[in-house]
Order: structure tokens, then C-alpha cells, then sequence
């Protein structure tokens, strides 16, 4: 047994179980693995925090929400088979379930489309169950979902579960008067806001968790614990499409509703949930079209195939089963680019007229689109190096100077767009943004860090950049004024600085204007 303080000191057991390892610890008790000694067989030991043992009401609600939590019977709802009293101790004994939980799984990145169909319809069906028994969970998150080795979903940890029952005080938790419980990064609003809770607050818990699940990242979580609390109350999630590529606008749909800050316009039961998951499921599995992105249309369109990753062996069922959720790079801002110039093309070249020769006309590649004269920079980095004349260019970072959390996503958005302007331009070379990303992580540092010309340098030499544009903006009333610097790689020197204001509803239409100024400047400072 572990030699880590615990609520069971030195005590070897719990009426028949023996206790024989510490599995783990939280704010909501300790979990042990132990043997029943009368069935012969391994379970799990929860024992909520000693606090909970001398408060007579808080025992009375442990147990008897425990024993509401035990009538639950359903696979996909860890089993607990007792609630019981050894001495002054509480304790729950349950399922032990082998397997990792969906944050070990997200370790390795967002799982492929087949298996989060999969998990979220298991996970659905669980949390139905309990709803159906009047109880919400409160704490519903990556760590407190498992999978078995077998595939089968297992929401843990109803232990901190209330039932829902008007008879009785809403606002009754197993923490004090006015605390909340459960994860923040995963609260609905009105679980921060220490309002009575109803089962559509898991609803809210479980939309993040879906979110997470694809873009291999929470919506809402920040820096601190206040910013994130914010960002719950009062932000909207960046939309999924924008982290990745190839979510079906209905499953953005999904996840959408079931994080709307205002509980009336969320889903109101998980089984209304879970309906739209398995029509979400059988579409893709007929190939509907209205289920599909665009670019998979596109594709569909251009290959009479349904797109699955490289290298992976079709599976029946869903098209692109295999597929993980991709990453959105750099330059998604050249999409757009790209469409105008198929566009012009077929303006230019309508039905009857000989087509664009092959050599001129757009080609995607790799997943990102490219133009004539345009080419992505691959970093030391990455397998292969583009030949080419043309220096490489690599957009950092722009600073939020404004401090408003609500625009930190023009920080990277900013130059994302200065990136596709220069793609777009065919001056240079693009270092892509999962290139810098990686180069950050390596040096173990944080978007700040850039605006220093020296340590910039560090990451442009690591991600081999010739040039690199970095710098911050600032909104005030209505309107945004963007500060950006150009500096050589080799020397840290600045080549070129501009700065443009405009209305931050267009905030991505002015890197436009910053290019084309930066990109003279820096010919004029060669």
C-alpha cells in the first residue's frame, strides 16, 4: 500500500475487503484497489475526505446519495455494489475498471473519428441512465471517463452526485454552503455561479468533453483559474472548424448546443443528445452529404472517394473511420485565396474555352492549399525541404496588449492572415504554424516570450526561417491598431515595421495591408 498520506491511515481494512494499494486522491476522496474476501475478486475503494465522517448531515447525504448512485445499473456506469461503514469511516465499493481513461487516451492526441463516435454514444447512454435515476454527476471529465481494454465506455465517480428531488433543498452538495463542486475547467454556468443544478449541467460538463475530444484541447480553460471562470461565463468556445479540419457542420452543431451558457437553450435530456449523435453516426455511415464538411464534398467531388488517412486501410461504415481529426495549420487563411483564384479561373475559362493548363492552376497538397508561385517552408523539422529561391518567412505571434481575454485568439489569428498573404503573395516561402508550435514547445516557451527580438531569433533559426514577423495590437472603442516588426533571423535586425488601425470586426482583413507594407519595406531594406 502506498506510504502517501490517506484518509485510511494505517488501516489494511474495510469490513471484507482488504485494502492493497492506493490507486489515487482528489479533493472528493481516496481510491483504493482492494480484494473482497468473501467473493474473491478485485474492486475498487472510495472513501470521501474525513471531514464528511464527523458531520452528521453530510453522512446522512453521503450515504444516501451514494445509495442512489448503487441503483444504477447500466454498462456504461461504473457499478458500485455496496455503500457501507467500517467503524467511523464512509467508503463505496465498485467496479474496478482497467483500461485508461479519456485523458490518458488524449495523451496520444485526438482519437481517430470511428472511436470518438463511439465513445460519445457509450458515454451518452451512461449518463442517460443516471439522469433517468434523477442524478447528476457534477464532475463530469476526461479523468472520470474510462475505456476499457474492451472498448466499453465506464463514467466513474458518482460520488459526488446529488439527486435531483423538489422536495428537498437544491442546493445541498456534499461541500459547504456556497462552494462549488467539481472541475472548473469543465463547470457549466451555473454550477460556477453556485445556482441549484439540474442533469442538463452534466449536459454543458459533457459538451466540453466532446469538444476536447476532437480538438485535443478545452474550450474554455485559460491561463488562471479567474480567466477561465470568465471565459465560461461569459466567452464563446473558438468554433471547432478553426482548430480542425473536417468536422461535420452537424456534429459543430452538437457540441454547440450542448455548451450554450443559457440551460434552456441547451439539450434538455441526454437522451435528446444521444439521438443526434446516432443520426449524426448513421449519416456518416450512409455518406449523407448534409453530415459532411466541405472539404470532404470537395474531395468527394474531385475523387469519387470518401478521404481516410494515409497509410490506413478503409473500414466498413463510417468513410474516413480511421481518420483522426486534423489539425487546422497555418495558413488556413489561403483556403480562401485559393477558392478566388479557382474562381477567376472558371470566370476566365468558362465552359467551351480550352482549361487552364495544369501548370497554372491550383493544386492542393499535403491538405493545404497553394498557389502559383507559393510554397510552404518545411522547417528543419519537418521530413522534406521545399527548393526554392525564395526566402522563408514564418508569422509568430501578436501580442493581445489589450489584455482582454476575449481577443486572444487574434494573437495567432493575426498571423495565421499575415501568413496566407504572404503565401498568397509568392514572395516567399511560409513556415507553417505546427512548425512554430513545435519549435515553442521545445524551448519551453510561452507566446510572450516572442515579442523579444532575441528570443524570436531562437525559435526562427530552430524552424529555419530567414525572416520573421512578430509583434502586438490593441482595442479600444470598437477599433484595433496592429504593431508589426519584420526582423532577419541571422542578425535579430529590424527590416521593416508598420502598423495599421481598423474596426476589429474586419481585424482579419488588415494583415492585407500589413503585408504588402512590410513586404516593400523589406525589399527596400535589403
Amino acid at each position: 500500500m502506498s506510504n502517501s498520506p490517506s484518509p485510511l491511515g494505517d488501516l489494511h481494512q474495510l469490513g471484507q475487503y482488504e485494502i492493497l494499494e492506493k490507486l489515487g486522491e482528489g479533493g472528493m476522496g481516496a481510491v483504493y484497489k482492494a480484494r473482497d474476501t468473501r467473493l474473491n475478486r478485485l474492486v475498487a475503494i472510495k472513501v470521501p475526505p474525513p471531514a464528511r465522517w464527523t458531520d452528521e448531515s453530510a453522512r446522512k447525504r453521503f450515504l444516501r446519495e451514494a445509495r442512489a448512485a448503487a441503483a444504477i445499473d447500466h454498462p456504461n456506469v461504473c457499478t458500485v455494489y455496496e455503500v457501507g461503514e467500517a467503524g467511523d469511516v464512509l467508503f463505496i465499493a465498485m467496479q474496478l475498471v482497467e483500461g485508461q481513461n479519456l485523458r490518458q487516451l488524449l495523451q496520444n492526441g485526438p482519437p481517430p473519428r470511428a472511436q470518438f463516435l463511439d465513445v460519445a454514444l457509450q458515454a451518452a447512454e451512461g449518463l442517460d441512465a443516471a439522469h433517468r435515476q434523477g442524478l447528476v454527476h457534477r464532475d463530469i471529465k476526461a479523468a472520470n471517463v474510462m475505456l476499457t481494454r474492451e472498448g466499453r465506455v465506464k463514467i466513474l465517480d458518482f460520488g459526488i452526485a446529488k439527486t435531483v428531488d423538489a422536495s428537498e433543498d437544491q442546493t445541498s452538495t456534499f461541500t459547504e454552503a456556497g462552494q462549488t463542486t467539481g472541475t472548473l475547467a469543465y463547470m457549466s454556468p451555473e454550477q460556477l455561479r453556485g445556482l441549484p443544478l439540474d442533469t442538463r449541467s452534466d449536459l454543458f460538463s459533457f459538451g466540453v468533453l466532446l469538444y476536447e475530444l476532437i480538438a485535443g484541447r478545452l474550450p474554455f480553460e485559460h491561463g488562471t483559474s479567474a480567466v477561465t471562470a470568465a471565459a465560461i461565463l461569459r466567452e464563446e468556445p473558438m468554433p471547432l472548424n478553426r482548430p480542425v479540419r473536417d468536422v461535420p457542420a452537424e456534429l459543430e452543431r452538437i457540441v454547440g448546443k450542448a455548451l450554450a451558457k443559457d440551460r434552456e437553450a441547451r439539450y434538455q435530456t441526454a437522451r435528446d443528445m444521444l439521438n443526434d449523435l446516432a443520426a449524426l453516426r448513421r449519416s456518416l455511415e450512409r455518406g449523407v452529404p448534409a453530415a459532411a464538411t466541405v472539404a470532404e464534398r470537395l474531395t468527394n467531388t474531385r475523387t469519387g472517394e470518401s478521404p481516410v488517412a494515409v497509410g490506413a486501410a478503409p473500414q466498413p461504415g463510417i468513410p474516413g473511420a480511421h481518420r483522426m481529426w486534423r489539425p487546422r495549420g497555418a495558413l488556413a487563411g489561403a483556403i480562401l485565396f485559393a477558392a478566388l483564384v479557382v474562381l477567376g479561373v472558371w470566370l476566365v475559362n468558362p465552359a467551351g474555352r480550352q482549361p487552364t493548363p495544369a501548370s497554372v492552376q491550383p493544386t492542393i497538397e499535403g491538405g493545404v492549399v497553394g498557389a502559383p508561385g507559393a510554397e510552404l517552408a518545411k522547417s528543419p523539422l519537418s521530413p522534406t525541404t521545399v527548393a526554392s529561391g525564395k526566402p522563408s518567412i514564418a508569422a509568430l505571434v501578436f501580442v493581445n496588449s489589450t489584455r482582454d481575454p476575449q481577443y486572444e485568439g487574434f494573437s495567432t489569428g493575426l498571423a495565421d492572415s499575415m501568413a496566407a498573404q504572404f503565401l498568397a503573395g509568392g514572395q516567399y516561402r511560409v513556415v507553417e504554424r505546427a512548425q512554430i508550435e513545435q519549435a515553442i514547445k521545445e524551448l519551453r516557451l510561452n507566446q510572450r516570450d516572442l515579442v523579444d527580438p532575441a528570443t524570436a531569433q531562437r525559435v526562427g533559426k530552430i524552424i529555419g526561417a530567414q525572416f520573421l514577423v512578430l509583434g502586438s495590437f490593441q482595442v479600444w472603442q470598437g477599433q484595433i491598431q496592429i504593431h508589426a516588426r519584420m526582423l532577419r533571423t541571422e542578425t535579430a535586425e529590424v527590416v521593416a515595421a508598420e502598423r495599421v488601425t481598423g474596426d476589429v470586426k474586419k481585424a482579419l482583413e488588415l494583415p492585407d495591408e500589413l503585408a504588402r507594407k512590410m513586404g516593400s519595406g523589406r525589399e527596400k531594406g535589403q
